[in-house]
């Protein structure tokens, strides 16, 4: 993106006293709208830098940047599209992470009532208590201290009563199923021990949610048939009837609804289908794998795709930090997996707040396969 700025005096910084600690004497976002109002004419802004100020706190200063960008008559459609899209990034997030450090302390005071300010603190300070500094004030994720209880087990253990331990899901440690997937492929093959599934997944927008008369439509993920992994893929219904699904070329498939909303009852959407999975096994020796090739035909795969997929400097420095003087692309690989591994907290993914409730069952679709594990 090459959105320029017309020159303007740079303001001059108000009287204000500097501050210990990780504050500075000048907050991120006057910073960075100094930066734009001292910029020359023809001084460029990227969506990088602006994707980057959002990823740091920096609202104010990315707000400033995309009016001054997007009010430029020029401005390609893609470099527009780009930055609105940055700009309902930090509306989500701002919905996402609506706690102030006296609303998250008094949440986790309901669970544990002698809480000690130092345990807050501490627990804060490993990044266990999910929080974004927005425009320098520390805003904490809505569901952070329900999540606290997830990440920390000394947390856990001071909750009244005490949380029960988290139960893991069947194929969270090793089971029958996946000795039966290294025993069928000792013969080199990499696809093995299929099973037949049938698959309900459905959705429910609650009363009232959307005003009656109104049209709902929803997007209910649908697989695509990858050989070896997931192949027969049969429809069996739709719930309202009629659903469409996404041709098989979609990368993101799905099947599309709508109906009616109606005054005091919720809304529910569901779609059915069959479809064949396999294990997948591959056995690795390291000392074979090279690195990936500069071939032309890869370069869509691991370029970066503006605003989803972007390089930020904070990206960059964590996948220094991780790799460090590793060489070889195997060890790499391992390094950084493992390193996101370690990341604590579920993903802070910012989405709208959605007043809908989702389930996904998955049965075996033939007696046959009763007895085997199906997800």
């Amino acid at each position: 993106m090459d959105a320029r700025f017309s020159q303007s005096p740079a303001p001059t910084p108000p009287s204000r006293p500097a501050r210990s600690g990780r504050r500075v004497a000048w907050p991120a976002p006057y910073l960075f709208a100094l930066a734009i109002a001292g910029a020359q004419a023809q001084a460029p802004v990227t969506v990088e830098q602006v994707v980057a100020a959002v990823d740091r706190g920096d609202f104010r200063g990315a707000e400033t940047a995309i009016d001054v960008a997007r009010a430029r008559a020029d401005l390609p459609a893609d470099q527009r599209q780009a930055l609105a899209f940055e700009r309902e990034r930090m509306r989500r997030i701002r919905l996402d992470f609506t706690l102030d450090r006296a609303a998250a302390l008094a949440q986790l005071r309901k669970a544990v009532p002698d809480l000690r300010d130092a345990e807050f603190d501490a627990w804060d300070k490993a990044g266990l208590i999910e929080r974004m500094d927005i425009d320098g004030q520390p805003r904490y994720f809505k569901r952070s201290i329900s999540n606290l209880f997830r990440l920390s087990a000394e947390a856990a253990a001071r909750r009244a009563p005490p949380v029960k331990p988290f139960s893991e899901g069947p194929n969270e440690q090793l089971n029958p199923h996946h000795a039966e997937i290294l025993a069928a492929a000792r013969d080199g093959a990499t696809s093995v021990a299929p099973r037949r599934l049938r698959v309900t997944q459905s959705l429910v927008v609650d009363a009232d949610a959307v005003p009656a008369g109104e049209t709902v439509r929803a997007w209910i993920p649908y697989p695509r048939a990858i050989a070896g992994q997931q192949e027969d893929i049969r429809l069996l219904g739709t719930v309202p009837a009629g659903g469409q699904v996404a041709p098989e070329g979609a990368l993101q498939r799905t099947a599309y609804m709508e109906r009616t909303a109606l005054a005091g009852k919720p809304t529910a959407f569901s779609v059915s289908y069959e479809l064949t999975v396999y294990g997948r096994h591959f056995a690795i020796d390291p000392q074979w794998v090279q690195a990936t090739p500069d071939d032309p035909a890869l370069a869509p795969y691991l370029r970066e795709q503006a605003p989803h997929i972007v390089f930020t400097p904070a990206l960059r420095a964590f996948s220094r930090e991780v790799v460090g003087n590793e060489t070889h692309p195997y060890r790499i690989a391992r390094r950084l997996f493992e390193a996101v591994d370690r990341i604590p907290g579920p993903a802070r993914a910012s989405t709208r707040p959605s007043p809908t409730s989702a389930t996904t069952r998955c049965t075996p679709a033939t007696p046959t396969a009763a007895s085997r594990p199906c997800c």
